[in-house]
C-alpha cells in the first residue's frame, strides 16, 4: 500500500520536488500531519468536528479521537513553559507535550493493532519511556526549524503554487486509495479534525503553510543527498548516516537555546 500511496504521489509532482527521494516525501507528508494535528489539538480556539459521514467512519473517528486526547496536555513538574528558542522563534512546552502524546498515541495504536508478535526491536521502539520520547521529540522539532531556516536561507522554500500542486497531488492519491487504507483513513482525519473538506484543504492557509514547511524540509534533506557521491547515494545506510550527519551540522551551528533540562538537539 505505501508504494502504491508514494507511486500516485510522485506522478503529480513538478521538479524538482519529483526528484525527491520517496521516503523523504514520506517524511515530508508525515511531518506536516503532525504539524496540522499538533495545531488542531493545542488551539483553543478549533471549530467542532466536522460531522460528515466521512468524519463519522469509525477509523477516522478513532483517529480524530486519538489526536483531540493528544491535544489534553499535562506540563511534567519543572518543564519550563517554552523549552528551546530557535531562530527566535519560541517552542512551547504545550506544543512539545502535545506532539509528545500524538507519538505515545500512536505508538500505543500500533501496539494494539499488530496481528502478531512484533521483532523485540520494533516492540522496543514502540515502548520506549515517555521522557525518551519527548527528549526525540524536542530535538525532531528542533532539526525541523532549522531545516524550514536553511531552506529560506538557500532560496530551496516551496512555493504557495508548487505546495498547491503536491496537495492536489495528494486529494487525487488518496481518492485512488481504498477508503478502509491506513493511509486515506489518516488523511480522512486530518481533514475532519481540522474541519476541511478537500475543497478548502486547498484554500485553508495554514494547511499550505505546513506543506511549504514540510516539503522545504524533503527539499533541503534532497539537496544535501545530491552533494554526496553516488557510491554513497547508493548505499542506504551511508546515504542516511551523511545525511544525519549534514542536518547534526547545521543544528550545532545554528541560533538554538535549549531550556529543557537535559534536552538536546
Amino acid at each position: 500500500m505505501r508504494n502504491r500511496f508514494v507511486t500516485a504521489l510522485k506522478s503529480f509532482l513538478r521538479k524538482p520536488l519529483a526528484l525527491i527521494p520517496a521516503g523523504i516525501l514520506i517524511v515530508a507528508f508525515a511531518f506536516t500531519l503532525a504539524r496540522l494535528s499538533s495545531l488542531h489539538a493545542a488551539s483553543a480556539n478549533a471549530g467542532a468536528l466536522a460531522q460528515s459521514a466521512a468524519c463519522r467512519q469509525p477509523a477516522v473517528a478513532s483517529y480524530v479521537a486519538m489526536r483531540k486526547q493528544a491535544g489534553n496536555v499535562t506540563i511534567p513538574a519543572g518543564e519550563p513553559a517554552v523549552v528551546a528558542v530557535v531562530y527566535g522563534q519560541n517552542i512551547t512546552a504545550v506544543y512539545l507535550e502535545t506532539r509528545v502524546n500524538l507519538v505515545v498515541a500512536n505508538d500505543k495504536l500500533q501496539l494494539a493493532s499488530a496481528t502478531s508478535p512484533l521483532p523485540a526491536d520494533v516492540s522496543a521502539y514502540l515502548n520506549k519511556p515517555v521522557a525518551v520520547i519527548r527528549q526525540e521529540t524536542l530535538a525532531s522539532i528542533i532539526q525541523d526549524q532549522v531545516l524550514i531556516q536553511t531552506g529560506k536561507d538557500r532560496g530551496l522554500y516551496v512555493s504557495v503554487a508548487a505546495a498547491h500542486h503536491y496537495m492536489q497531488g495528494l486529494i487525487a492519491s488518496f481518492k485512488s486509495l481504498p477508503a478502509s487504507s491506513t493511509a486515506a483513513v489518516q488523511f480522512q482525519a486530518t481533514l475532519c479534525e481540522n474541519n476541511l473538506t478537500t475543497q478548502t484543504f486547498l484554500t485553508d492557509p495554514t494547511t499550505t503553510h505546513s506543506y511549504q514547511d514540510g516539503l522545504t524540509i524533503a527539499a533541503v534533506r534532497n539537496a544535501f543527498i545530491h552533494t554526496l557521491p553516488l557510491s554513497v547515494q547508493d548505499n542506504q545506510n551511508a546515504t542516511r548516516n551523511a545525511l544525519d550527519a549534514s542536518i547534526n551540522q547545521l543544528v550545532s551551528a545554528a541560533h538554538v537555546t535549549i531550556y529543557l533540562p537535559g534536552a538536546t538537539a
